[in-house]
C-alpha cells in the first residue's frame, strides 16, 4: 500500500512539473510563480524522493535556490527572447534532480538520465534524454547554456580519472564564458579520486567562482566553476 501511494504521488509530481514548464513566466518576472516562496512550496512537494543527508539538504535548500536567484538576476538585465533560449542541463537520476525543475521555469530544461523507464513528458521547455551525457553532448554545442548541474554523478558511475576527465572535457567544449558548472559529490564515501582533499587538478580547465558562500559552514563539497578562457 505504501509503495502504491508513492507511485501515485510520483505521477502527480511529474504532471505538475509538465504543467509548470509548459507555461511562460518570463514576461512577468516578478509574478506569483516566480517568487521564491512559491517555488519552495512546489519544491517541497516534489522533494519526496530527495536524499535526506545533511549535505544533500544543504545543496537542495541553500545552493540551488542561490544559483536560481543568481540566474534570475541575470535574466532581469537581459533580453527576454535570449533568456527563453538559455538552457539548464540537469545530469543525474531523475528522482534526485527532477525537483530542481521549478527553480528554472524561465529557461529551457534538459534532464539527462540513462535509467529512465519512460519519458515523463516533453514540451516547449522541458526535455528528457534517456542516455548518457557523453552520447548527447553534441546536441548542446549550438545552445546557450546557463548551468550544467552535475550533482551526485561522480562516484556513482564516473569513478576513475579517465571517465571524469572525459566528461569534464565535454562540459568545457559546450560551455561559454558565462556558463556555470555546479559539481557536487559525496564526501566520506563514493569519492574514488579523493577530490575533496586534492588540489583540484582535475579542474585545471575551469575557474572556481564565489558568487556566494557555497558551503556556508557545511561540509557539502560543492564547487561552482566557469570556463577558463
Amino acid at each position: 500500500m505504501k509503495n502504491l501511494i508513492k507511485e501515485i504521488i510520483k505521477k502527480i509530481n511529474f504532471k505538475v512539473m509538465c504543467f509548470l514548464t509548459n507555461k511562460d513566466y518570463i514576461n512577468n518576472i516578478n509574478s506569483f510563480m516566480s517568487s521564491n516562496f512559491v517555488r519552495m512550496k512546489f519544491y517541497r512537494f516534489l522533494n519526496l524522493y530527495s536524499l535526506k543527508t545533511k549535505e544533500r539538504q544543504h545543496v537542495d535548500y541553500y545552493i540551488i535556490p542561490k544559483i536560481s536567484d543568481y540566474i534570475l538576476e541575470k535574466t532581469i538585465n537581459n533580453d527576454i527572447d535570449k533568456i527563453k533560449k538559455e538552457v539548464i542541463v540537469l545530469i543525474g537520476f531523475r528522482r534526485y534532480v527532477a525537483h530542481y525543475i521549478p527553480y528554472y521555469l524561465n529557461n529551457q530544461l534538459y534532464v539527462i538520465d540513462p535509467t529512465l523507464n519512460k519519458l515523463p513528458c516533453d514540451n516547449q521547455k522541458l526535455f528528457w534524454y534517456k542516455d548518457y551525457f557523453e552520447n548527447v553532448y553534441g546536441k548542446f554545442k549550438s545552445k546557450k547554456i546557463k548551468l550544467i548541474s552535475f550533482i551526485g554523478v561522480y562516484g556513482w558511475g564516473i569513478d576513475d580519472e579517465k571517465s571524469l576527465g572525459n566528461i569534464l572535457n565535454l562540459f568545457y567544449e559546450i560551455m561559454d564564458e558565462s556558463t556555470l558548472l555546479l559539481f557536487c559529490h559525496n564526501i566520506n564515501d563514493h569519492n574514488p579520486l579523493n577530490i575533496y582533499n586534492s588540489d583540484k587538478k582535475y579542474f585545471n580547465k575551469f575557474v572556481e567562482i564565489k558568487i556566494f558562500d557555497i558551503n556556508n559552514k557545511v561540509n557539502s563539497n560543492c564547487m561552482l566553476f566557469q570556463k577558463r578562457i
